[in-house]
């Protein structure tokens, strides 16, 4: 009479080790399938929140320089200290900035629209008001005060100004020269994107001044 003998055969270490490696093998893949969703949903945040930001940096300067009063001092010129600066400066423009002076006077304001290089060599955007000659304390004369930064984070931002009356062209400003027709704002953002070129008219807008721009 045979007897069957049962086969108690437990689990040897070389099955735990492979188990455990193709646990953890499908562990970090799992993990790096959601590390790499998570980076594109942050990415896809910044970007959104950069498209917000330079949105409402081009709306501000369109509304600024259409609501340009008539006595109002436009100049835009480069200062090349370090660092750098890119200065739109604007005189006299009463209504157009609401500020109030420490004694509540009207008082001789310049706003000052400045891009300049930022720790990054990146270029910020920030308006900043010039009070010579303010009553009752408040910013020294001369003393520029930084109020609001509007975007940053720019590879690359250039001006154009437009002389409807030679019709050329320039990359700065003399309120000497009255007022340009017309300005041009290429700005292209850090990692690699194509920039953008953005038309602005100043008032008071006039057809037979303005540029004439050729179909590319």
């Amino acid at each position: 009479m045979s007897v069957k003998r049962q086969n108690n055969r437990g689990i040897t270490l070389l099955e735990v080790v492979l188990s455990v490696a193709v646990m953890a093998l499908v562990s970090a893949m799992a993990l790096a399938v959601v590390n790499n969703a998570m980076q594109v949903t942050r990415m896809a945040g910044i970007q959104m929140q950069n498209d917000e930001e330079v949105s409402s940096l081009i709306a501000y300067l369109r509304q600024t320089f259409r609501r340009l009063p008539t006595g109002c001092h436009f100049n835009a010129i480069w200062e090349t200290g370090e660092p750098p600066r890119q200065t739109l400066s604007f005189d006299n423009a009463t209504g157009l900035f609401v500020w109030e002076t420490a004694s509540h006077e009207p008082a001789n304001i310049i706003t000052s629209l400045e891009a300049s290089r930022n720790q990054e060599g990146l270029w910020d955007f920030i308006v900043r008001k010039n009070c010579p000659g303010e009553k009752g304390g408040g910013t020294p004369q001369g003393q520029k005060e930084s109020l609001l930064k509007l975007a940053g984070g720019f590879k690359e931002i250039h001006w154009n100004f437009y002389d409807g009356i030679s019709k050329q062209w320039t990359d700065s400003w003399s309120s000497v020269k009255g007022r340009p027709a017309a300005a041009t704002l290429t700005l292209r953002r850090a990692g690699g994107a194509p920039p953008v070129r953005n038309l602005f008219l100043l008032s008071p807008i006039r057809l037979d001044t303005l540029p004439r721009f050729k179909n590319t």
